[in-house]
């Protein structure tokens, strides 16, 4: 036990110090998660403000006057005085406005806000049907309408855990488990396979190292930097984004760790059989990145997918950890989110190690 506890030491001391002759490790712990954070943070938004609609009244009217004084200033909605439909249509068409709200005085007698004899045409730009949903959305707020009983409606949103209503909130805490993910996957994937390409793997046949030994050797210093980064990365979405935090840092700390121990798991795996970068990149990419991004909940609501795909997404371990991280920052602990979702995590990490060390293991054998 002494002698394989220093064996590891040994080779964990090999592999800082190889760390240190290569800028590309640090690159990718550090450099890479500050360089997506600020991308996704930054272009990445599911908030539209001063949404340019096009405005065209019949007859200036009261309801028109008190409709353009909502507005002024609204970060949400740019009113565009029209004189015409015609007009209105033309700028639509060149996509300089998203929509048209046209004041109309020949149909039948409605209230609207307070102004009888009058009713309200929207044209949205549908192309992009989120877009077109929002901007709905938006000019109904602002009109603010009366239900045909002539009882009026009054609006009192109470928007919990995301009181600013901005995505990013949202978004950033996301952002969290795609970057451990590609710093899990791509540390070990890469290293490991360059070494088989290089030849070096071959030395341990000169050596009694066994695959355990090979292992935590290989995962602990990139353990340490990849943790390292998704701190640094938390650190930074809440000084640089404002992202608030309400949960238990030792909880989300525990999550990430769990979480970079399953991508370090699948990068040595991946390198093991594959024993190519070029491979490795590419197979990364696939497990790693694009579920990360599409089948976690990070952008694309996972309810409104179909069920099917809502069960394979139960396989990848970046659903788990989005539920983890956006609970923990906007929400802060709530057992019964974290608490399943920890689990699913702590049992595909098992799983995850024990298959790396079986295709280490025949590696070795292979080689020796």
């Amino acid at each position: 036990m002494i002698k394989r506890l220093r064996r590891a030491r040994a080779l964990v001391i090999k592999e800082v110090l190889e760390t240190v002759r290569d800028p590309s490790t640090f690159g990718i712990a550090f450099v890479l998660p500050m360089l997506l954070l600020v991308l996704f943070g930054f272009a990445v938004t599911l908030d539209l403000e001063r949404v340019p609609i096009a405005v065209v009244p019949d007859k200036t009217t009261v309801a028109y006057r008190d409709f353009m004084a909502r507005l002024d200033g609204s970060r949400y909605i740019q009113p565009i005085p029209m004189t015409s439909v015609n007009e209105a249509v033309d700028q639509l068409q060149r996509r300089r406005v998203l929509g048209i709200l046209r004041f109309r005085s020949d149909l039948a007698r409605q209230t609207v806000l307070g102004d009888p004899g009058g009713s309200v045409q929207l044209l949205v730009q549908g192309t992009d049907s989120n877009t077109a949903r929002l901007a709905i959305a938006y000019v109904s707020m602002a009109l603010a309408l009366e239900n045909p009983t002539g009882a009026a409606l009054v609006w009192e949103p109470r928007f919990w855990f995301n009181a600013e209503v901005n995505s990013r909130h949202y978004l950033v805490p996301g952002t969290i488990a795609v970057i451990l993910t590609i710093i899990g996957a791509m540390l070990t994937s890469l290293v490991i396979a360059r070494e088989y390409e290089y030849g070096t793997f071959e030395k341990v046949r000169s050596t009694p190292v066994g695959p355990v030994e090979f292992i935590v050797a290989r995962i602990l210093p990139y353990f340490v930097y990849g943790l390292g980064g998704g701190v640094l990365t938390c650190v930074a979405a809440t000084v640089l984004f404002g992202v608030p935090f309400r949960g238990s840092y030792p909880v989300l700390l525990l999550a990430m760790a769990v979480y970079l121990i399953i991508w370090l798991a699948v990068g040595t795996i991946v390198s093991g059989l594959s024993k190519s970068q070029f491979v490795s990149a590419q197979v990364t990419v696939i497990l790693g990145f694009l579920p990360s991004f599409m089948l976690s909940g990070f952008i694309f609501e996972l309810r409104s997918m179909p069920v099917w795909l809502q069960m394979i997404t139960y396989v990848f371990p970046p659903r788990y950890l989005v539920a983890i991280v956006q609970t923990l920052f906007l929400a802060g602990d709530v057992p019964s989110v974290i608490a399943p979702n920890l689990v699913m995590l702590a049992v595909m990490a098992l799983v995850a190690v024990i298959v790396a060390g079986l295709v280490i293991r025949r590696n070795i054998r292979a080689v020796t």
